[in-house]
């Protein structure tokens, strides 16, 4: 197998197998305010090394030289092959030796046209990253257009990197930190990309139409750079990919993990309270409490880890230190009485923006970042109005935004802090320190916050920029703000913002959660936002249970969001059967085949043996069908059982066999337990006492004429549970209680029971 990159008549090569890329590398910057670009292609002949020490270990590879240009910019490329994963490393470094300062505006790693010629046969598509957070993530085609927001300069400084270019053509398109261009016909594809963002906001741009075109590069900002200073990029990356591997980001996703240090929480996943989506802003210490007390009395029916404060405690946004009247004691109490009750402390943060009308905008203007006229940036419209942002190459200003997380974490008393709107410090402006860019400005905000925290503390990132947590936060926001609503909902605005998928709704929030499911656990604990449990949205069941399948089966976090005094009993059932969370990766079977992946699947396994949670999910406005076989699923052939959670439905789906359910309604999900028929013997198919469907089996004692198990959940459990039988039960037990049963189909019964804890089951049919 050739893996190879290296340089060739100033075009560097990315070889891997049998496919190959060619680009150019190119340096743009200014000098006296004029525009410079250096092109490398007089590189000296490469130096081979193979003892440059990495977190991926010893690297091999070669640097190519170029001697300086006119001006004393000097270049140098240095490549490398990734020792355990197949990929292409590579980053540029750029020194000046002249006697002028110098503008660092682009530094080009990869222009070239994709290899293949003629487009006839091939269905090309793009798997477009999102800036941060909330921003969309998205799969397009050459017939696409890339979706632009139309609330204009009150939503774009949040959502869109300011480097990276709008695309306004169909068929173009652009993804921030790595993308990836793939072939459904060849069910392959390249993706590129950055490792880090420690140095530069990398952005990958794509030209669908023939010839298709790639073009990545990391943004300078316009940082100087002085004589004698040195900027190395990050490491770009490049690897082959399979549409029809069940994780084909994983190489690089894994690699990012290294380069950045990650290193997760001993526990994957999280549940909790969170105060936002019920109270908003309205919020007390009443309200506090009077919650707290409910998800103390009812520990054992919904075990909950968190009880986390959001927005709305403090006076003004930037005013972190004085509190609204509905918290007049401040907030060291109430995470005093939240630990006491047994439950992790948690409180909402914004460090890097700014309310306009806050003290500290008035009392300390210089803090804030400006732009060429003098005026705050616009940091996005929060709070109905536009925000500004900290300049935080200003030791004063970062030392007062690193403050207000140190005083939550170590005199508040709060070991879990969600910290929201962060892409504010990378913000375009003129900054105080003008040799840092934006990215660069940003890791450094994220590292001095981490280092004032100590390690136990739990850092959520929202609102940031994927690179710029990794290896910082220990949980990530993946999507934008849920809503009460399937569509974006504001007022008169409602019809025009409908097809926002940045702005808070459950859609547009499915989205990213779904193609940002693969990064759980392996970058972070993933947080899909929360659950909205009670009846008074306007989300129908169907909606309700696409947003709780979403987070069950892709999210490492389940946190719901109601007043806990007002939940009905069965929605409180709802949240019960989504603990403990599941927090196992789950693989999307068509992330590249749609605009939006529909079918997802979560491999688990158990003491009943492996089984599968499969999710398919109906985006339409109207109801659609879904034929499922073993292929669809990507399983191998043979015999299964199917068990939908939903609706309780079980069936046997035989070898080459197709399974078309009656179809969904819209917005709806099917969620089906998956385990492959056995031969005559007994067979656990899943039940309703927990989302998974078998974790809650932890023990599995087949016998001649018998069968004895035991179910097991950290909480109460009231449901059924549906075993596969040689024969008719003739005796069942649960805890030496009679076990009532009936059957539902030929060899399969259904049984219904009660446990607090712990359930021995014993049934017997000789």
């Amino acid at each position: 197998m050739t893996k190879e990159i290296s340089l060739h008549r100033g075009t560097v090569r990315l070889c891997w197998d049998q496919a190959c890329l060619e680009g150019a590398i190119r340096l743009e910057y200014r000098r006296n305010g004029r525009r410079v670009s250096l092109v490398l292609d007089h590189p000296a002949e490469e130096q081979p090394w193979s003892d440059l020490t990495s977190p991926h270990g010893c690297l091999e590879g070669a640097a190519y030289c170029q001697a300086e240009d006119v001006h004393g910019i000097a270049l140098r490329l240095e490549t490398a092959v990734h020792p355990d994963q197949p990929l292409l490393l590579w980053r540029l470094v750029m020194e000046n030796h002249g006697a002028t300062p110098v503008a660092v505006d682009q530094l080009d790693l990869f222009t070239g046209t994709l290899p293949g010629g003629d487009h006839a046969g091939r269905d090309l598509a793009f798997y477009s990253n999102g800036w941060q957070s909330w921003s969309r993530t998205a799969v397009y085609t050459v017939n696409d257009l890339q979706q632009r927001s139309v609330l204009g300069v009150l939503q774009n400084p949040m959502i869109w990197n300011a480097s990276t270019p709008v695309p306004r053509r169909r068929g173009v398109f652009s993804s921030e930190f790595f993308g990836a261009v793939v072939d459904r016909q060849s069910r392959t594809g390249w993706l590129l990309g950055f490792l880090s963002q420690r140095q530069h906001f990398g952005t990958l741009v794509a030209d669908l139409r023939h010839p298709a075109r790639l073009h990545l590069f990391a943004s300078g900002d316009g940082a100087r750079l002085d004589p004698g200073q040195t900027i190395i990029t990050d490491w770009a990356a490049a690897c082959p990919i399979l549409l029809d591997d069940l994780q084909p980001l994983d190489s690089y996703l894994q690699a990012a993990a290294a380069e950045n240090e990650v290193h997760l929480p001993a526990n994957p996943t999280l549940s909790g309270w969170c105060s936002w989506y019920h109270y908003f802003q309205k919020i007390t210490a009443g309200d506090i409490r009077s919650n707290l007390q409910v998800a103390a009395r009812l520990k054992d029916v919904y075990p909950l880890d968190l009880v986390q404060i959001d927005d709305g405690f403090e006076t003004q946004v930037g005013d972190w230190y004085t509190f609204r009247p509905g918290f007049p004691d401040g907030m060291a109490p109430l995470a005093e009485e939240i630990r006491r009750e047994g439950f992790l402390p948690g409180i909402w943060l914004a460090p890097f923006i700014i309310d306009r009308r806050s003290r500290l905008a008035h009392e300390h203007p210089e803090y804030l970042l400006r732009n060429r006229a003098g005026t705050p940036v616009n940091a996005g419209f929060g709070w109905d109005r536009i925000a500004t942002a900290l300049d935080i190459t200003r030791p004063d200003a970062l030392e007062h935004a690193v403050g207000v997380v140190s005083t939550a974490a170590h005199e508040w008393g709060y070991p879990y802090l969600k910290l929201d709107f962060l892409y504010a410090a990378a913000l375009p402006g003129i900054r105080h320190n003008p040799t840092l860019n934006r990215a660069q400005t940003l890791y450094r905000g994220m590292q001095a916050i981490r280092a004032a925290v100590s390690s136990e503390t739990l850092l959520l990132g929202c609102g940031l920029p994927l690179g710029a947590g990794l290896g910082l936060v220990d949980a990530m926001r993946i999507g934008a703000d849920v809503s009460p609503s399937w569509y974006p909902e504001r007022g008169a605005l409602s019809l025009l913002i409908r097809e926002e998928h940045q702005y808070p709704s459950v859609r547009g929030a499915l989205q990213n959660i779904l193609l940002r499911a693969p990064q759980q656990g392996v970058w972070w604990i993933n947080d899909p936002d929360c659950l909205m449990a009670r009846p008074t949205t306007s989300l129908t069941e169907a909606e309700l249970q696409s947003l709780a399948s979403a987070i069950a089966l892709c999210g490492g976090m389940t946190l719901v969001s109601d007043d806990m005094t007002a939940l009905p009993p069965d929605r409180v059932r709802l949240v019960q059967q989504l603990l403990p969370p599941i927090g196992v990766r789950a693989a999307l079977l068509d992330w590249a085949d749609g605009f939006i992946p529909h079918l997802v699947r979560v491999d688990l396994a158990g003491a009943g043996g492996d089984w599968s949670l499969v999710g398919w999910f109906n985006f339409s406005d109207q109801p659609q069908t879904c034929p499922l076989d073993a292929a669809t699923m990507r399983l191998p052939e043979g015999d299964y059982w199917l068990r939908s959670f939903w609706d309780g439905q079980v069936m046997l789906l035989p070898a080459r066999a197709a399974w078309t359910p009656a179809s969904l309604p819209p917005h709806g999900v099917r969620v089906m337990a998956v385990r492959s028929a056995s031969r005559g013997a007994p067979l656990y198919l899943g039940g309703n006492f927990h989302f998974s469907q078998g974790m809650e089996l932890v023990n599995w004692q087949p016998q001649p004429a018998g069968l004895s198990l035991r179910l097991a959940l950290p909480r109460q459990a009231e449901g059924i549970f549906d075993l596969l039988l040689p024969e008719t039960p003739q005796t069942a037990f649960l805890n030496d209680a009679p076990l009532v049963w009936e059957k539902i189909q030929p060899g399969v019964y259904r049984f219904r029971g009660a446990f607090h804890h712990q359930a021995d089951i014993n049934i017997r049919w000789g």
